[in-house]
């Protein structure tokens, strides 16, 4: 509710602003908002401004920033720098799968771009964007996506003892968190979870794959990279393709689409992919594809995706707690699993709220831990 008021009170300003701006003249009349701050900012890979990208018709959305002589502007999804000039922006890719993109324009930190904006990787560059997982922010409202009718219900700003970064609320198995990062209690509350980054913190140690949020946050030879497949940033080392020796065990040398050069990347499945995911989440655990799962096994099913266990199951007795807690059914894309209750679902079954923990596991704050 508070949220919801909060979201209430900052469009009704600026609906009043825009009232009183409507008869305003020149380039300079816009929507002042509350500034999001400054982050850290680091560089990613991919081509640079685009003179022509592919279809607009992506479904990309980004934040638009209200402006009274031209409702377009930063965030809009375009497809060429044509789309962009009128307010002095360029066209950056940002969906390698369809080639669209939005407008923008370079910057250096966040004080750089309009007020709710954020200087984030994009397309080899630096340019303002919209809130993203993982930017560092004060308040809940520094990561709200400021374009008109925005469902802003799940962004809000999470404390932990690393310091204070954009996250999401989510629920275990909705699959709202990204890769490399995963739904995990927040606070003392039954409902208090949010979308953690699986590293525990969003600037490591500086070795490869370890998450960055600017240039100098990576070891000698290494880049902060960003992943537009998957949006995560991390340290990454270039190599050279066709050179067997580039990359180290585990990672192949692999130049995504898009990007302006090659690194070496995770090996999945003898595939480079742009992902530092750990692998490791176990059952019931949220996921969005079968590498992020120790059973290499993400289900779907009932609208939730989530880690399945190893093996398909033949009845409720190859289920933990077979018909009461699980029940062995079919999914959407994996063959039988052991599934929750769709009254339950994941987030019932790892709260220990309809059955007792494992003999190895103890009932904290509601969830069963030590497996």
């Amino acid at each position: 509710m508070q949220v919801f008021v909060q979201q209430l009170t900052l469009l009704t300003a600026m609906m009043a602003l825009l009232a009183v701006c409507a008869g305003c003249g020149g380039d300079d009349a816009k929507a002042t908002l509350t500034s999001a701050g400054t982050a850290t900012t680091d560089t990613g890979s991919g081509g640079g401004n685009l003179d022509t990208l592919g279809s607009k018709d992506s479904g990309l959305k980004e934040v638009q920033i209200l402006d009274t002589n031209n409702p377009g502007g930063f965030g809009i999804v375009c497809a060429k720098n044509d789309d962009c000039k009128s307010k002095g922006l360029s066209c950056y890719e940002t969906n390698p799968a369809t080639g669209a993109g939005i407008c923008s324009t370079l910057c250096t930190t966040s004080a750089d771009c309009p007020a709710g904006l954020y200087c984030n990787p994009q397309s080899g560059n630096l340019i303002c964007t919209s809130p993203r997982f993982c930017n560092p922010c004060g308040q809940d409202a520094d990561c709200w996506d400021l374009s008109p009718g925005a469902n802003n219900d799940k962004s809000f700003c999470l404390s932990t003892s690393a310091g204070k970064y954009c996250s999401l609320h989510c629920a275990l198995g909705d699959a709202t968190c990204g890769a490399a990062s995963t739904c995990k209690q927040s606070g003392s509350g039954i409902d208090d979870f949010a979308c953690q980054p699986d590293a525990g913190t969003c600037k490591g140690d500086g070795s490869a794959c370890s998450p960055c949020n600017g240039p100098g946050d990576c070891s000698g030879g290494l880049d902060c990279y960003y992943a537009a497949s998957t949006g995560e940033r991390f340290c990454a080392k270039p190599c050279t393709t066709g050179d067997a020796g580039s990359c180290g065990s585990g990672t192949l040398c692999t130049q995504p689409k898009g990007a302006t050069k090659a690194y070496c990347l995770k090996n999945v499945g003898g595939a480079g992919v742009e992902t530092c995911a750990l692998g490791n989440k176990q059952y019931c655990e949220s996921c969005k594809n079968n590498y992020e799962c120790a059973s290499s096994r993400c289900a779907l099913k009932n609208g939730s995706s989530f880690c399945a266990h190893p093996t398909a199951c033949t009845s409720n007795n190859d289920c933990p707690y077979g018909g009461e807690a699980t029940f062995c059914v079919p999914s959407d894309n994996v063959g039988t699993i052991c599934s929750p209750p769709i009254s339950w679902g994941c987030m019932g079954f790892l709260a220990c709220l309809g059955h007792p923990c494992g003999a190895e596991q103890t009932c904290v704050q509601g969830m069963c831990t030590g497996e």
